[in-house]
Formats: C-alpha cells, structure tokens, sequence
C-alpha cells in the first residue's frame, strides 16, 4: 500500500490563521482567493547580458580535456611499451 507518510500531505489543505502569522512576520499581507493578481505590485526582474565568459589559464574546459587525455596516453603508451603495465 503506498499513502502520503505526513500528515501535511495526509491533509492538505491552506490554513488561513498560518498564513496570516507569516504574513505578519514577514511584513507581507495575505490575500482572498477573490482578489485579482493585477493588484499585486509585480516588478520586472534585472536583465544581464554576458557577451563571452572569461577564459581560465588553459583557455577552454575542452583544451584542459584534450590536454590531459593527451597525456594520460602518452604515459600509457610508454609505460606499455618499456614493460611497466
């Protein structure tokens, strides 16, 4: 059998004396189910434009990737060869 392990799931349900406490708290207000969101104070958010990141000391992550594959085979390749591996 597979049920909701919380009572918060169990019995969900807004609670309007909460909310109102967190409202209080938090300087907020709380509002009716009736009541339009065109009332709500929206504000638009801060738009950044990155035009490039900067690159780090091997250049690009896939310089660093090709730069260590190169040299894990090449110290493979030579310990194969000289009998190590």
């Amino acid at each position: 059998m597979v049920a909701p392990a919380s009572r918060e799931l169990i019995e969900a349900a807004p609670r309007p004396d909460i909310l109102q406490a967190v409202a209080s708290a938090t300087k907020g207000r709380t509002l009716e189910s009736g009541d339009a969101l065109a009332t709500l104070p929206w504000r638009d958010p801060e738009r950044i434009e990155v035009a490039s990141a900067p690159a780090g000391p091997c250049g690009t992550a896939g310089r660093c990737s090709l730069l260590l594959c190169l040299v894990v085979g090449a110290e493979w390749t030579l310990r194969r060869r000289w009998g190590y591996a």
